[in-house]
């Protein structure tokens, strides 16, 4: 759903952040249709990443995210995913209520983000004729907010 989207811009400076600040390789997963959007994230990065989209069956992607330090993305099956092989997880919420969707798993481990906007969360994920810039629930999520939700779920996977 379009209302569940980051700006790409967003998505490039965190991973740059991440990828600088932990010596991270930076890998996308998606399906094929969304080979373009992840085109326009790394068109913006300062380091090189690779994406992986419409390349990878359940259980590859389960095994790729049981390897890796940790996976952000929005509210999503593939997030879930990554929960359940136990990785740490950043989620972005907008629409939908954490309350319900969110992550199973120790909260230490699975930070949830959301916008301090007043509606949300109003559970509406297709606005149909309303385009996305009137619905900011996710793009007021901010770039340090989801680093330091990324730093604050490494230390809880560590000790575990």
């Amino acid at each position: 759903s379009a209302v569940k989207l980051w700006q790409t811009e967003k998505w490039a400076a965190a991973a740059d952040t991440l990828a600088a600040q932990l010596s991270a390789a930076v890998i996308f997963s998606g399906s094929p249709a969304e080979s373009a959007l992840i085109g326009a994230i790394t068109a913006q990065m300062r380091t090189a990443a690779h994406s992986l989209a419409g390349a990878t069956s359940i259980a590859q992607l389960a095994a790729l995210y049981q390897r890796a330090r940790l996976v952000l993305g929005p509210d999503s099956g593939p997030l879930h995913l990554a929960a359940a092989v136990d990785t740490p997880t950043v989620s972005l919420f907008g629409p939908a209520d954490p309350l319900e969707f969110a992550p199973w798993g120790p909260p230490p481990r699975h930070a949830v983000l959301t916008s301090p906007i007043g509606c949300r969360p109003c559970r509406i994920l297709d606005w149909r004729g309303d385009g996305t810039e009137q619905h900011p629930c996710v793009r007021d999520i901010s770039v340090s907010q989801v680093v330091d939700a990324a730093h604050s779920v490494l230390p809880a996977a560590d000790d575990a």
